[in-house]
């Protein structure tokens, strides 16, 4: 190769009769020799790689014991232990044998080596973790995520670790090429120059140089310890490449053989769902009942791993607005056939739900009613698609509900034959208690309350029927209902100018041409804490049971908050007679799908804070933020229970924000921030407030911010920390949202990840909105509902791809909502028309106000089949759109709701 042997000097015992090799005496006052010797010489790469080597282990296994730990999944890091192998058994290679004879690697080799680990030490990977860092463990005020403190060092001390372990093996390597060309090309050695830097250490005396015999221990050494962490990296290698073809894969799902499985329905062993299959009585509970699913019914994980149903099996019943499910074959073929005959009535034909047309019946069974519902083919899973059934609205608490099919025919318009186990349980001679519950109570309420259903007695055309109860309140809201008012309790006395911490002020010129913010004030706000745990390493951390019950919070909480003081409101308080605006409301903000009150500075709602006189304040949803994403996306990739985490800290979250509705009404106006200097008098100049009056307290959530704020503003109702309420693009459930938007599909695919196909991703939906329940609008709203709410303004776009204009329909039902005379379209069923403004009469309780955008409203299916659709601007149109601004502003300055839909229709989304 044109460099230096790797042979010991050594001489030949010519007495011995044979060539044995002996090991010259190191002449310690030769410099040649004593350069020769050196340990750490530039001219032997394998030296400088080993090192790297093992830097390199230490630093890439932190990385895959992070990645592990934040996503529970091995096959994420597979590309770390795949480089950590491959790199590790070139280096390995690198190192000469005991006997010397194989030659030092290629130049090329050694250039392409040190090429791939340097660009992703010094590039790849510090990216990476940068980008990480700063959108999930740093907070948008720059300071860190409180509970990934831990999380954040780790990362950064990665961060220098890798661009260090990568410029040390680069410049290694630039100094030892440095050496090598001269030699190759000229002849001229320049480690023999005594001015050329040799070793990676200080020059050392001849004295403290080692034997030629240490070298052969050191290399030794050195080739069993890579040898030894390459075989580590190997099995870590096989582990994630092994989580990736599971988890990636394919795979038939198992036959679930569980004994409990409910036999009605053998296509999955927990349909039909809801059922009272899988309950137990319970005489603590308020329902009698409590939800029981055992371990081996609920659809496994790939890998034949089992979901963990405590987090279900705590409800004294099911959900109050999640659709019911079933299996039956043919159904999806005939109603593609659009035959004229009884069929599933879709959200479109809600009102024949309760008729002879529909072959779905949902029943309440003690007040003997027939239900209005929706039901539909979910083509979530084409091949075998369950049939949805969503209630109009929700249903009562603690009540017993049976859904009857029931005429239902194939495509070839022959009855579908009943299941046998539905002819066993109708027998008269069965004595189970299913069977006698359906004989004794689910039929005989079923004829009452639909006559035409008589002749369905002992009929071949009764194919299905499934009871099933529903959560009592107390078991759906008391949780978050005791936060509330433990939270209120706690803090009603507070001096809140010693529990602010102020992070940054930033103060604007608002002489700056579009300027619309003077000041804005991040900071954090002390609030009663009933997690279980506060502090680094707990952001997946669940309520405490004893703490929510006692209503004593575990300790005091930090919870991050914006300000936006407008440029009218400085103006006002500097006595400026130009562009002044008093104070008229604060309004809370609550931002998208995993967003954070960043959002709370779009520019459009700061332009309508500045002309209106408007102080905007923003708090993250903490459990559905930005900052929240990563545990989200380990519930949905691998730990399904994880979703009792999110779900409590979605109520701490909604304790968060009613700590700042109340500070803005009990000493905010009084903190020095919000005072201003200059003017006339040079003073320290207070807010002053429209007409001297107490400001209104608006809440506006937009999206998720809507989906969750009828939620939290309705649960904030009797606390009368909210004047008016604004949702735009709302709705409920989540579970019909979710596969009606184009974003899910993201989701989707991080599910069947972990789920063998999308009917499991289906009824895992149906599990996680029996824990939504409890902080969205269908839980609260459900029958009898005590409590009072504020007057509510919902705004939708008829097009929206997002959030479907379905949900919006069922969150207005639920409130009693109603549309005025000019709102694009008519008869919504449930829906009826109102009286706009006039005179001293303000307007509605709750109106629904749509936009209809043409093109991509005709474009959207009536079915939740959106493969194909393409994405619009509707969902974001909405709320840029002038017309639906003004009936804002209106509403929040005098409390009127005009119907402004003279103006209500658009050819097509454009903003």
């Amino acid at each position: 190769q044109g460099m230096a042997t790797y042979n010991p000097v050594s001489v030949v015992d010519v007495s011995s009769g044979e060539n044995s090799v002996q090991p010259l005496e190191l002449d310690r006052h030769n410099p040649e020799v004593c350069r020769d010797s050196r340990i750490f010489s530039l001219r032997d790469p394998w030296q400088v790689v080993a090192i790297v080597g093992l830097f390199m282990f230490i630093g890439l296994l932190g990385g895959m014991l992070l990645i592990y730990d934040l996503t529970g999944r091995m096959w994420p890091a597979f590309l770390l232990t795949l480089h950590l192998s491959l790199s590790l058994w070139t280096i390995h290679s690198f190192i000469p044998s005991e006997n010397f004879a194989s030659p030092p690697p290629s130049l090329c080799r050694r250039l392409v080596l040190t090429f791939l680990n340097s660009f992703l030490l010094c590039f790849i990977y510090p990216t990476a973790i940068a980008v990480l860092s700063r959108t999930v463990f740093t907070d948008m005020d720059g300071t860190n995520i409180l509970e990934y403190t831990s999380h954040n060092h780790s990362v950064r001390i990665l961060h220098f670790f890798s661009w260090l372990i990568g410029m040390i093996h680069f410049g290694a390597e630039f100094l030892s090429v440095c050496i090598l060309f001269p030699y190759r090309l000229y002849g001229i050695n320049l480690a023999e120059c005594a001015w050329f830097p040799s070793t990676f250490l200080a020059r050392l005396d001849c004295e403290d140089l080692i034997s030629d015999v240490n070298k052969q221990r050191l290399r030794r050494s050195l080739r069993w310890t890579i040898l030894l962490l390459f075989y580590l990296s190997l099995g870590m290698l096989s582990w994630s490449l092994m989580s990736m073809v599971v988890h990636w894969g394919n795979w038939q799902q198992p036959r679930n053989k569980s004994p409990h499985c409910d036999p009605m329905d053998k296509t999955e062993c927990i349909l039909p769902f809801p059922s009272f299959h899988f309950t137990v009585p319970d005489n603590s509970s308020r329902t009698g009942w409590r939800v029981h699913f055992p371990t081996d019914v609920l659809p496994s994980l790939k890998g034949r791993l089992a979901m963990d149903p405590t987090f279900l099996n705590e409800l004294d019943g099911f959900s109050t607005m999640a659709p019911l499910l079933f299996y039956l074959d043919g159904l999806k073929n005939a109603q593609e056939s659009h035959m004229n005959e009884p069929k599933l009535q879709g959200p479109q034909s809600i009102a024949l739900s309760v008729t002879p047309d529909s072959i779905t019946l949902l029943l309440d069974v003690e007040q003997k009613l027939l239900v209005h519902h929706s039901a539909e083919i979910d083509y979530l899973d084409p091949e075998k698609p369950l049939v949805l059934v969503f209630p109009s609205q929700p249903l009562r608490h603690n009540a017993h509900y049976a859904l009857v099919v029931a005429n239902a025919r194939n495509a070839n318009g022959n009855v579908i034959a009943p299941k046998d186990e539905l002819r066993a349980l109708l027998s008269d001679t069965n004595e189970n208690s299913r069977s006698i519950r359906y004989r004794t109570s689910v039929l005989p309420s079923l004829f009452e309350a639909a006559n035409w259903t008589k002749q369905l007695h002992d009929s071949e055309r009764l194919q299905l029927i499934f009871d099933f109860p529903t959560i009592s309140n107390e078991s759906q809201l008391g949780q978050v209902k005791a936060v509330r008012d433990a939270t209120l309790n706690q803090i009603k006395d507070w001096d809140w100018a010693r529990r602010v911490e102020v992070v940054q002020i930033q103060n604007n010129n608002c002489e700056k041409s579009g300027q619309s913010v003077a000041r804005t004030i991040h900071g954090k706000l002390a609030v009663p804490w009933f997690l279980k745990n506060f502090g680094p390493g707990h952001r997946g951390a669940t309520l405490n049971k004893e703490a929510v019950k006692s209503g004593t919070s575990t300790t005091i909480g930090k919870a991050h908050f914006v300000v936006h003081i407008p440029c009218s409101i400085r103006a006002a308080a500097l006595m400026h007679s130009k562009n002044a605006s008093d104070l008229k409301a604060f309004l809370d903000y609550g931002h998208g799908l995993f967003n954070n009150r960043g959002e709370a500075s779009w520019g459009t709602l700061l332009r309508l804070a500045n002309r209106n006189g408007y102080i905007i304040m923003g708090m993250d949803w903490r459990g559905m933020s930005s900052y929240d994403l990563l545990i989200v996306v380990k519930a949905l990739m691998s730990k399904p229970s994880l979703f009792v985490a999110i779900r409590d800290n979605l109520i701490q979250g909604y304790a968060n924000k009613l700590s700042l509705l109340h500070f803005s009404q009990n000493g905010m106006l009084d903190m020095d921030w919000m005072h201003f200097s200059g003017g006339l008098t040079f003073a320290k100049n207070k807010i002053p407030t429209y007409e001297q009056k107490v400001p209104s307290s608006i809440f506006y959530g937009i999206s998720q911010g809507g989906i969750l704020g009828a939620g939290f503003s309705i649960l904030l109702g009797p606390t009368k920390l909210i004047t008016r309420i604004i949702l735009g693009s709302p709705g409920t459930p989540f579970a019909l949202i979710l596969s009606r938007s184009l974003q899910f599909s993201a989701y989707d695919a991080i599910m069947l990840l972990n789920f063998y196909n999308n009917r499991d991703v289906r009824i895992f939906l149906n599990f996680a909105q029996m824990l939504w329940d409890s902080c969205e609008g269908s839980g609260f709203l459900a029958s009898p509902y005590l409590e009072t709410y504020p007057r509510i303004l919902l705004q939708t776009g008829l097009g929206d791809p997002i959030v479907p204009t379905l949900a919006a329909e069922a969150l207005t039902r639920a409130l009693g909502g109603v549309v005025l005379p000019k709102n694009p379209r008519k008869n919504i069923f449930g829906i009826p028309d109102g009286v706009a403004a006039t005179g001293d009469f303000l307007g509605p309780n709750v109106t629904l106000t749509e936009l209809l955008f043409k093109r991509e409203y005709e474009s959207l299916p009536q079915s939740d089949n959106y493969a194909g659709v393409q994405m619009n601007d509707v969902h974001w149109c909405v709320r840029e759109d002038k017309t639906l601004i003004f009936q804002i502003e209106e509403f929040i300055n005098t409390g009127r709701i005009l119907d402004v839909c003279s103006n209500c229709v658009r050819d097509k989304a454009e903003c």
